[in-house]
């Protein structure tokens, strides 16, 4: 007996020191990553090398096959090393990109300072929400409906969202597969908060929507970036996210049609990602907001049931209700029950009166199609206006965006972006949804026509 408890203590020292020596060589590794922050800046180099990560990655699985260790564990372990030196070296090298929400800051400063400035940055429609849906709304508070009510939303309204979706994507859909949630933005943050575990890795195609790769770091996973680019019209390579697959890839994440490109997957796209993700047990979020502004035909994830998917709209852009925060996420039984879980410890529900505005806006069908054609129509005006500029832009393939390429040998995005703003015209830079896209700009179609064209023109002048 006490030949067992010496040698189980001589183990746990064994541990300890162990431990230790992990701890030691951590800070050794965190004083290298600042050094090689600081030549970085001195070189001017971008803060992320995807080449050199996948070197380390590579020597790091071979390391664990040699010594018989879970190359799992240990990629997380390393993504959550990596994610550490990101961070650190950003703050030494001050990298904080020209966010919609940044740019929308400094124009809201100029306006105060006097400034006229047409807004072409934030995704929000023009037109508002449906005039029924506004009255639902004062008359639902003045009603009493103000109360708490289910974490999952209001069984009327998942019922009407199950019967609009099945409609839209010829597939049924059961109400308790339906959560409601506070916004597109709610859905991703409980979608990724339900799936993840620490040192995941999740693949985002870029160029990628920021919040998608904020909320994965911040629940303590890794983003990996799979580049399209315009010269093949954004056209996505299957076999590159297989290879980009490892023991710690979690999920993928698609948006389709894309912002800022405004790409829409192909069916046959859509179902080669839905074969590799199954083989691999990788499951996938799809983000599809913009489905309604789809020019070309666009294909759901939810034309295959088979998948192991979460998928995710809103009710801010179709109709026009940005504000009201209406989002909702497709999933299986027992994922919805643990969203819906998880909603309930964060904010208990969404309001019981925006529920049932929302409930009546399904029924705007009018409107609902009166503002896509009106988002085509200006996207296609537009695409005409800029093809005649100095502008590469590709034809849209959705209509709520454009993501236009800028010669930069003139100059950058971001350059580009801060003198159009001191001439009143406010666009996002396309190194917002990441440093490749620098040379790109993304113009938002939430304006009348007449004002986007005025936008377009002193975009010209200002390229020279």
């Amino acid at each position: 007996m006490t030949t067992d408890i010496y040698s189980l203590e001589t183990l746990r020292r064994q541990v300890l020191g162990a431990t230790r020596e992990i701890i030691r060589q951590i800070g050794i590794r965190q004083s290298i990553v600042k050094e090689i922050a600081l030549e970085k800046k001195r070189q001017g180099l971008p803060l992320i090398d995807r080449a050199a990560e996948a070197r380390l990655r590579s020597d790091i699985i071979n390391k664990c096959k040699h010594h018989g260790v879970s190359e799992g564990i240990v990629l997380r372990i390393l993504n959550n090393l990596i994610e550490h030196a990101i961070n650190a070296q950003s703050s030494v090298m001050d990298e904080r990109p020209l966010s919609p929400a940044r740019m929308n800051t400094i124009a809201k400063k100029l306006e105060m300072d006097g400034q006229q400035v047409i807004h072409l940055e934030i995704g929000e429609p023009d037109f508002g929400p449906p005039t029924k849906v506004k009255t639902t709304a004062s008359r639902s508070i003045a009603g009493g409906a103000s109360h708490y009510c289910h974490e999952a939303g209001i069984h009327s309204l998942r019922e009407a969202l199950a019967q609009h979706i099945g409609t839209s994507h010829a597939r049924e859909v059961e109400s308790d597969e339906v959560l409601v949630t506070l916004g597109a933005r709610g859905a991703i943050w409980l979608s990724l908060m339900s799936a993840l575990r620490p040192g995941d890795e999740v693949l985002l195609i870029g160029p990628s929507y920021p919040p998608y790769g904020s909320c994965i770091r911040a629940l303590g996973g890794k983003p990996t970036f799979i580049e399209t680019h315009a010269h093949n019209e954004w056209q996505l390579d299957v076999d590159i996210i297989e290879e980009a697959m490892n023991e710690s890839t979690s999920l993928l994440v698609l948006n389709t049609p894309s912002n800022p490109t405004g790409h829409v997957l192909t069916r046959d796209e859509m179902q080669d990602i839905v074969a590799v993700t199954q083989e691999r047990g990788v499951s996938v979020i799809s983000d599809e907001v913009y489905s309604d502004f789809s020019i070309v035909p666009h294909t759901s994830i939810l034309e295959f049931p088979g998948s192991e998917s979460d998928y995710i709209s809103s009710m801010s852009k179709s109709f026009g209700m940005t504000g009201f925060r209406i989002g909702y996420v497709v999933s299986s039984r027992e994922r919805i029950k643990r969203m819906a879980q998880l909603q309930g410890m964060m904010v208990t529900c969404v309001p019981e009166f925006i529920q049932i505005a929302a409930r009546e806006a399904l029924s705007c069908i009018d409107e609902r199609l009166s503002y896509k054609r009106l988002m085509k129509e200006r996207v296609l005006a537009s695409y005409k206006l800029l093809s005649r500029s100095k502008f590469n832009v590709g034809e849209p393939q959705s209509s709520f965006y454009l993501f236009p390429r800028i010669d930069t040998t003139i100059m950058n995005g971001d350059t580009f972006v801060m003198k159009l703003l001191e001439r009143g015209i406010c666009v996002t830079p396309g190194s917002a949804y990441g440093k490749r896209y620098v040379d790109h700009i993304r113009i938002a179609m939430t304006q009348p026509i007449d004002t986007i064209a005025q936008a377009i023109n002193i975009m010209d002048e200002v390229v020279g």
